[in-house]
């Protein structure tokens, strides 16, 4: 087999999120807006046919929806995490409200992780919804981190100065 042809399975994070996409969407109408045939979108979101989506493609069709579903599963198909919208970071500049969606995902997660220990089956639905939920958690922590960040550098003199009442030092200089 050619190193450039396609090889089933090869892709398993794009895959999915290409079927997670195709069916939480309404194609035809989606197709229209960025001017390509319903079938050929559904050809392209399809990891059993030979058309694959371009970057246009998946730039489009992620600025129609605003799900980043495809692009977090390319950045986790590269080993990446997913990725957190610029929207998503104006947005996120309350602290503890950003700590209360880390600890209501972290007791979601834990309670699916109970259930699978358990033995309970895994259907695809159950799957995605656990990997949306997953992908969520970490665009929290990320948006926890930087309202924290944010926080600290909205007054930098008052930070720096109680690092060193505290320490005795100036960050950075020992």
């Amino acid at each position: 087999m050619d190193m450039f042809e396609s090889q089933p399975g090869i892709h398993r994070h794009w895959n999915s999120a290409c079927e997670r996409f195709a069916s939480d969407h309404n194609l035809v109408k989606l197709a229209a807006e960025i001017g390509i045939s319903a079938q050929v979108l559904r050809n392209k979101l399809n990891p059993e046919q030979p058309h694959r989506l371009t970057v246009n493609d998946l730039l489009h069709l992620t600025n129609c929806t605003k799900d980043y579903s495809l692009v977090d599963g390319a950045l986790a198909q590269l080993g990446r995490l997913p990725c957190v919208a610029g929207d998503e970071i104006t947005s996120a500049t309350n602290i503890p409200a950003q700590a209360l969606k880390i600890s209501a995902a972290a007791g979601e997660l834990a309670g699916e992780s109970v259930q699978l220990i358990s033995g309970a089956r895994l259907t695809k639905t159950r799957k995605d919804a656990i990997v949306a939920r997953a992908n969520k958690a970490v665009r929290d922590l990320m948006l926890f981190a930087y309202a924290v960040e944010e926080r600290f550098h909205s007054v930098p003199v008052l930070s720096t100065t109680a690092d060193l009442l505290t320490n005795g030092n100036l960050p950075g200089l020992m």
